[in-house]
């Protein structure tokens, strides 16, 4: 005891803190800041109250009691007394007689983070005044009062909430990549298309157009592109399918000592709906009716299947023709299909027509014209014959009207390298443009060139 104040049994005062004198008024130490004390003040074993704190564990206690008539348990422990000390909660724990007591409570929280922020508790209630800036003034002795509000929620489970959704989303977008059935890692490319509405239809890309000439007397430049020599009168195959037909008719002028040149064209078959145009060097008709009577003129039938216009613009189709008026016969058929009809009337040549046709390819294509499969040697005159007949067309299939011209089978499996000799040599020994159609068959059967 010291000036009348007495501490307990010379015992520690809360959690370790070593007892000293108390002088009047008596202060508690122990490592902590010195808390006045009341007089008089007691501790330990007087049994009495410790009123304004006990020191323990270093930190400032406020408000605690130690309880009993011996100085038995502590008080509870009040919070920290200053923006030096931490916080403590819950009782004090001490024990024994005279034993001093100090705050055993564990720190709060646990589940999450606090901070202070300042709380209006009432005039003198609480430890800060409201100046400029908030300062601390002591225990009791200001209007403010620090309390702990949570900062930061515990286990950071916000954070769960936000990424697990955005992984279940990543896994549901890369679930086709990592299927059982994928065994490479090609990877999948989406092209949108665009709805097909019920009144729409899908037009397919047009065929590729080629173009085939027969000329002079006359001469075949195939859609393939193979030259090929025909001579011989009658009516012949120009193109034959499913859908289209064009049959040409030949017959020899005064001028061409005996070889054949087109007299006349005719286009039928079913995409022309069971209509049939002809043209010839002088005339032309349709289902028989005559059309193109002056020149220039146009026509067009009724359905609006064939469009044609005859003038005197257009290509030569024949070498020589350079320099020559031209009549020239433009038509326009179904699927895109063009000819153009050159019409030749000389004195020293007599008339016929040239034929220039551009279309595509059709079903079962075959004729003169060549069978339009990308390949010019099965376009060859013989070749074509093996398959079409050595008769050319059949009198039932006859655009042109009646009676069917016979086919001279003297040229006819004359070989075409024979051929063109036999033309060379033939001309040779004539003073015409033509040779003869004599000395052609002579030189195809073994024989020799003889003017006629």
């Amino acid at each position: 005891m010291v000036g009348g104040r007495v501490v307990g049994g010379g015992g520690f005062v809360g959690g370790g803190g070593q007892a000293v004198p108390l002088p009047s008024p008596g202060y508690v130490g122990g490592g902590g800041q010195a808390v006045p004390l009341p007089s008089p003040g007691y501790g330990g074993g007087g049994g009495g109250a410790v009123v304004g704190g006990v020191v323990g564990g270093g930190g400032r206690v406020v408000g605690g009691a130690i309880k009993g008539p011996n100085g038995g348990g502590a008080g509870a422990c009040g919070v920290n007394c200053g923006p030096d000390f931490g916080v403590s909660c819950g009782d004090g724990c001490g024990a024994g007689a005279g034993g001093g007591a100090g705050c055993c409570a564990a720190g709060c929280g646990g589940g999450y983070d606090e901070t202070g922020v300042l709380s209006f508790v009432g005039n003198g209630n609480g430890d800060y005044r409201a100046e400029t800036i908030y300062k601390y003034v002591g225990a009791g002795a200001g209007e403010m009062e620090m309390v702990m509000v949570p900062t930061k929620i515990g286990s950071n489970w916000c954070y769960c909430v936000i990424i697990v959704p955005l992984i279940l989303l990543l896994l549901w977008l890369l679930l086709p990549l990592m299927s059982s059935d994928t065994t490479t890692t090609t990877p999948i490319v989406i092209i949108p298309t665009p709805p097909i509405l019920n009144d729409e239809t899908t037009t397919p890309p047009p065929a590729p157009k080629k173009s085939c000439d027969i000329y002079g007397d006359p001469h075949a430049m195939t859609f393939d592109g193979l030259h090929s020599d025909y001579y011989t009168s009658g009516e012949f195959w120009l193109v034959k399918s499913t859908t289209v037909w064009v049959q040409g008719k030949y017959s020899p002028t005064h001028a061409t000592n005996g070889l054949a040149v087109t007299k006349q064209v005719g286009v039928a078959g079913s995409f022309l709906h069971g209509h049939k145009l002809i043209i010839g060097e002088e005339h032309a008709t349709w289902d028989g009716t005559p059309i193109l009577t002056t020149f220039p003129s146009q026509f067009q039938d009724p359905q609006g299947l064939v469009n044609i216009v005859y003038n005197n613009v257009g290509q030569l189709l024949q070498p020589g023709r350079e320099g020559k008026s031209l009549h020239v016969v433009h038509v326009s058929l179904p699927g895109g299909m063009t000819m153009q009809i050159n019409r030749w009337n000389e004195a020293g040549e007599g008339r016929y027509i040239n034929t220039k046709i551009t279309m595509s390819q059709q079903p079962q294509q075959d004729g003169q014209c060549g069978n339009f499969n990308g390949n010019p040697a099965d376009d060859a005159r013989l070749l074509v014959k093996a398959r079409l007949g050595m008769g050319g067309v059949p009198a039932q299939d006859l655009i042109f009207p009646g009676p069917k011209t016979p086919i001279n089978q003297e040229l006819e499996s004359c070989p075409d390298a024979t051929l063109v000799s036999a033309h060379e040599a033939c001309k040779a020994v004539t003073h015409s443009f033509w040779p003869h159609m004599e000395c052609l068959v002579t030189v195809c059967n073994g024989g020799q060139a003889v003017a006629a």
